[in-house]
């Protein structure tokens, strides 16, 4: 099965949709870009009008920006995602640019065309020189200034290691509802090749999610990178 067909079955078969933004791009937003003042003010932190939204899935955070006033575009291999994204929107009355397209090929936008871009939990899913591909392709449709926000599954995660290993801290998912998929766990070292020489580190955080039992023992941890970047 290829890429394209395992995230449409992701979508479809296995019901992976999101319904509400990802709490780690409002909080972008509000640190970053625009921060909420009262029920209806807001004062603008960047001059940015453009946002993308790389690998958008069903379209919650592109739903969430066109609210926020952003002229907003989203990309997802998943064409079943962006069909059921679109609907979303309509539903709601709110216009955003949702398209199919693979994020670690050639994006279909000139060069300089957004102020920012999101990228929430999507280049830990592609091999690491796809995930180069990508970030070159967002330096590039990025105007300058411009802001780069992604999150990163990190090596400290407790799932490290599960799968068949297909390449350095990379790993073929072989159950849950993500089964076919690629993750790669990245760490410093990771990070510092993706970004070198195209973006300059603004904030970095390490985010550790801890689950416990109902006796306080630690079950399951996640280990994600949020990273805002911005063009050099």
């Amino acid at each position: 099965m290829g890429e394209k067909q395992l995230w449409n079955s992701i979508y479809t078969d296995r019901g992976m949709t999101l319904w509400s933004p990802p709490e780690a791009t409002v909080q972008f937003v509000g640190r970053f870009l625009r921060k909420r003042l009262d029920t209806g003010r807001f004062q603008d932190l960047f001059p940015a009008r453009r946002i993308l939204d790389l690998g958008c899935g069903n379209g919650a955070a592109a739903l969430f920006l066109a609210k926020m006033g952003y002229e907003t575009y989203g990309i997802d291999i998943s064409e079943s995602a962006v069909t059921i994204g679109r609907k979303w929107l309509a539903d709601e009355g709110i216009t955003a640019d949702l398209r199919a397209g693979d994020v670690s090929e050639p994006l279909p936008y000139p060069d300089g065309h957004f102020d920012a871009v999101t990228c929430y939990a999507v280049l830990d899913h592609v091999p690491m020189e796809g995930a180069l591909r990508a970030v070159s392709e967002v330096h590039r449709v990025l105007a300058s200034p411009g802001l780069f926000f992604l999150t990163l599954a990190g090596a400290g995660s407790k799932k490290f290691g599960e799968g068949r290993k297909v390449g350095r801290n990379t790993f073929k998912l072989e159950d849950d509802y993500e089964a076919g998929a690629i993750q790669h766990y990245f760490d410093r070292q990771d990070i510092e090749t993706l970004l070198a020489g195209r973006f300059r580190i603004k904030d970095i955080r390490e985010v550790v999610q801890k689950k416990f039992d109902l006796s306080f023992r630690k079950e399951h941890w996640s280990n994600r990178w949020h990273l805002t970047v911005e063009k050099t």
